[in-house]
């Protein structure tokens, strides 16, 4: 099996180092969260960035994170000056985190037996004779 940096020629005299960091600044997108929570937090927790649902936690929220590239390129400035930039970011939506004991214990309305939807009542017969026909009469021959 050939290796596939067979056809790659190296653009640089410099060695390739397999230990070398590479450094990723990304956006962390937290939607509608009110931004004194970010200031007023004791604590937060990334967990799992490199995965692809990322988490955070903020305090006792709890935000579940998919990747996605931004549009263009998005700058971090300061005062003026670019420090950074990115063309990734984390989106992150609310989750409540449910222990996996209660998960999987069934509940009260799991074990009564449901209820299925019969759908549209069942058509009866009308009583009578159907409309537009008309008793026959002695005598009538149609």
């Amino acid at each position: 099996m050939s290796s596939p940096l067979a056809g790659l020629t190296r653009s640089s005299s410099r060695p390739i180092e397999d230990d070398l960091d590479e450094t990723f600044y990304l956006t962390l997108e937290l939607g509608p969260v009110d931004p004194s929570l970010l200031v007023n937090c004791a604590s937060i927790r990334l967990v799992g960035l490199e995965t692809p649902t990322p988490f955070i936690q903020l305090g006792d929220l709890v935000f579940q994170g998919v990747h996605a590239r931004t549009l263009g390129t998005e700058l971090v400035l300061d005062t003026g000056t670019v420090i950074a930039q990115s063309e990734h970011k984390v989106l992150f939506n609310p989750v409540q985190l449910i222990p996996k004991a209660e998960a999987e214990a069934p509940t009260e309305t799991e074990t009564k037996p449901q209820s299925h939807d019969p759908g549209p009542a069942p058509r009866t017969k009308r009583r009578g004779r159907p409309k537009g026909t008309s008793k026959k009469r002695a005598g009538d021959s149609s």
